[in-house]
């Protein structure tokens, strides 16, 4: 059954990013259908072994939230906690506090280094500085490509891992590795390019209106999974739940629509695409998108893993350090080189490397929760996930329970998603940063090679995290597209 082109624009996938794209199409009088294979919108969620769902949307840290979209679409956003201070666990008992203010944060890094002491406030002032003039490449307002600032440390840090760059302002060992972890994002590894960039690109970011902040989003409200849902229905978009695409549809060299598992056919004039750029290729017909040699060798074999633990008591790390802040567990710089090694062989690593942040309990008996992000974790692991989800979750709880030695005791639930399990939300194979990624134009982030198909989601940042930049810069795409159409004007 093949239906009229009625659709000015399709958007696959209805995590944050498709529903930010579907929303600012609709505000600018688009006719615009969003396509959600699951049936709840917004956000992923996991089931574990009972069979229950629990719903994970809405607990990551928020840290890199585009604020023109914020404002566009009036996205009511609460905070329970705008700025987590960073906190490296320690086995001695004295943990690395990194916070707001840089004089105090210097007084804590006096305990292992008095040179880290004296560095940190410079480090603070320069390398922020730096950042921010990254800004007009990572935050831009158009697709037209921007020149990267020439500057020396930013032109070294393309050929740099973060562990090397970092060893130019710091000696200690914990320090380095607690905020090396924050290189780690799609693969990458700390002692090679492009992790000095990966971790730049973090410390531009903002949230809140505080720089290189991470927010825990009241999930009240629904978080943001419900406020880009509310904004994407009051905008006028036609949302639908448990539509499978199976094919991007191609007519004159041009997506043309698409055609879920039920046989049905929908047309439109232009396409849109949260999902990865490798599932958005496979949708596509055989030959449409390519495959460069390098895009096959940068594909990681290892990603993230996310456990949910919840206590009927607040987990105690000691006086000395907050309850609300971002805890790492990254005991030294050979933690986060032997546990990517491990996990690039399919093992689970024996020395996990992960952050955790206090989140909503999801358990009736849970007074606390806790949110792991896991990585790197092998993709696949030798002998599959049934068995290696145990030893996950023992070697995670066992990591937690070296700086509160009852907590095992404590914890009343448990919910694993492991790459597999977030894979099926997100779209498998969701590329790795590259220099050229983290350096590319936003035009040729969100383009596709087939016309009048754009990709929306995280793939299309530089960096693969929720910012909505992509869906906000390949809505207005598309609306120019289509405003050209309308005009005669072909691409």
């Amino acid at each position: 059954m093949v239906a009229p082109v009625n659709w000015d624009a399709i958007v696959i996938g209805g995590g944050a990013s498709g529903l930010i794209a579907a929303a600012t199409l609709a505000k600018a009088r688009q006719k615009v259908l969003l396509l959600e294979a699951r049936a709840v919108f917004g956000g992923t969620s996991e089931t574990p072994a009972s069979g229950e769902t629990i719903s994970l949307s809405g607990l990551d840290p928020a840290l890199a939230l585009d604020q023109h979209v914020i404002e566009e679409l009036k996205l009511s956003l609460r905070y329970a906690k705008r700025d987590l201070p960073l906190v490296a666990l320690r086995p001695e008992g004295h943990h690395i506090v990194v916070g707001r203010d840089a004089f105090r944060t210097a007084r804590n890094l006096g305990w292992f280094s008095a040179r880290d002491a004296q560095a940190w406030p410079r480090f603070r002032r320069e390398v922020w500085a730096l950042a921010r003039a990254m800004r007009k490449v990572w935050w831009p307002q158009g697709i037209a490509p921007i020149a990267v600032p020439e500057h020396d440390a930013i032109e070294a840090m393309k050929y740099a891992g973060a562990l090397a760059w970092l060893g130019r302002w710091f000696e200690s060992d914990a320090l380095k590795a607690a905020l090396a972890f924050d290189a780690t994002e799609d693969g990458a590894a700390v002692n090679a390019p492009p992790s000095a960039l990966i971790l730049l690109w973090r410390l531009a970011q903002e949230m809140s209106g505080l720089q290189a902040a991470q927010s825990i989003i009241d999930d009240g409200n629904g978080g943001l999974a419900g406020a880009t849902l509310r904004a994407a229905l009051a905008a006028g978009a036609e949302l639908r739940n448990g539509a499978v695409v199976t094919k991007i549809l191609v007519r004159d060299g041009r997506a043309s629509g698409v055609r879920l598992d039920s046989g049905e056919t929908i047309e439109a004039h232009l396409v849109l695409s949260s999902l990865s750029r490798s599932v958005t290729r496979a949708l596509a017909p055989t030959g449409a998108f390519g495959l460069s040699r390098s895009e096959v060798a940068r594909a990681p074999s290892i990603g993230t893993a996310r456990i949910l633990l919840s206590f009927d008591r607040e987990p105690r790390f000691g006086d000395s350090v907050p309850a609300a802040a971002r805890f790492v567990v990254a005991d030294r710089v050979d933690s986060l080189i032997s546990a990517r090694d491990a996990a690039l062989a399919g093992q689970i690593p024996d020395e996990l490397v992960f952050d955790a942040v206090p989140v909503t309990p999801r358990a009736p008996t849970a007074q606390h929760a806790l949110l792991l992000r896991i990585r790197p974790v092998p993709l696949a692991p030798s002998g599959g996930w049934d068995a290696a989800r145990a030893v996950l979750a023992a070697r995670a709880v066992s990591a937690l329970g070296t700086f509160d030695r009852s907590l095992k005791s404590a914890v009343v639930a448990l919910r694993i998603a492991t790459p597999e399990d977030l894979a099926r939300e997100y779209g498998k194979g969701s590329s790795a940063a590259t220099v050229e990624r983290l350096l590319q134009p936003a035009g040729a982030r969100i383009a596709t090679p087939l016309d009048n198909l754009l990709l929306c989601g995280s793939d299309a940042e530089p960096v693969s995290e929720v910012a909505g930049r992509a869906a906000r810069l390949a809505a207005r795409r598309a609306i120019a597209l289509a405003g050209a159409a309308r005009k005669g004007v072909v691409r």
